[in-house]
């Protein structure tokens, strides 16, 4: 073998072989030091990345409120927010191209786990002036006897209104229609003759502020439609996007929670 030391008449020295070994175990050394820092910083949530899918209306909602309580307490993760169609979602948690998936009535596939789902029933949503506001519930058949701003069919929300119409044998072309659900709620707000098909809770804050009302559908099957949270069966998540799935299962719980209850009552 090669030597790494060798005697001299004042004692023993390491030969070139030796000095080399050790420079090189001296930074190996440092290098695993400093991996295991790493990887407690990735488990403390001091590092990290959490990497997120999810349909447009959960996105700029209850996501959003997820996501700035988990950014003030955990600052030093970064969080990659990507607004994609319900089937878009799917694809991105199979392919691996996020962690963390928000859908409308997902298709069930072996490779995912469905976390959490919310029962959210599609309501028709006008301003507070418009001539339905007071209903306390109403009928597709009636609904679109009015001018319609809809999202477009690549939303699961318009195909299962375009669902529930067919079923019913009613045609409805929309007024207006477009690929964003901001520019949906914008276009409602400012007219009073406008009305479109949303969750309730993605024009809460609109509700709160007296803009905007959100009135029951009397459908079975609009009122029965759920977001789901997912993620891949398959896949390991980092210690990061393991606390934030925690953070939203919560709080998508205690939405369901308040919903059964106001039900209930």
């Amino acid at each position: 073998g090669t030597k790494l030391l060798e005697r001299r008449a004042r004692g023993v020295t390491m030969t070139p072989s030796g000095v080399l070994l050790l420079s090189f175990s001296q930074q190996s050394l440092f290098r695993i030091n400093e991996m295991i820092g790493a990887i407690d910083d990735l488990q403390e949530l001091r590092a990290g990345q959490v990497s997120i899918g999810s349909v447009e209306g959960v996105a700029t909602s209850l996501l959003s409120q997820c996501i700035v309580a988990f950014q003030q307490a955990h600052a030093s993760v970064s969080i990659s927010l990507s607004v994609l169609s319900s089937r878009a979602v799917v694809d991105a948690v199979l392919s691996g191209e996020v962690e963390i998936g928000v859908a409308f009535e997902p298709q069930k596939l072996r490779e995912l786990r469905f976390v959490q789902a919310v029962v959210q029933p599609l309501c028709v949503v006008v301003r507070t002036d418009h001539p339905i506001a007071r209903k306390r519930s109403i009928e597709i058949a009636e609904i679109v006897k009015h001018p319609l701003v809809l999202p477009n069919a690549s939303f699961g929300l318009r195909q299962t209104f375009d669902r529930a119409t067919a079923a019913a044998g009613i045609s409805a072309t929309p007024a207006v229609e477009t690929n964003s659900i901001e520019a949906v709620k914008t276009l409602v707000k400012g007219s009073s003759s406008f009305a479109t098909i949303l969750h309730r809770f993605v024009v809460e804050h609109e509700i709160r502020r007296n803009e905007l009302r959100a009135i029951p559908i009397n459908e079975s099957l609009m009122a029965s439609t759920r977001e789901v949270l997912l993620v891949r069966k398959d896949k390991f998540l980092s210690q990061a996007a393991l606390q934030f799935l925690a953070d939203l299962t919560r709080r998508m719980s205690a939405v369901q929670g308040s919903r059964s209850a106001k039900a209930a009552r």
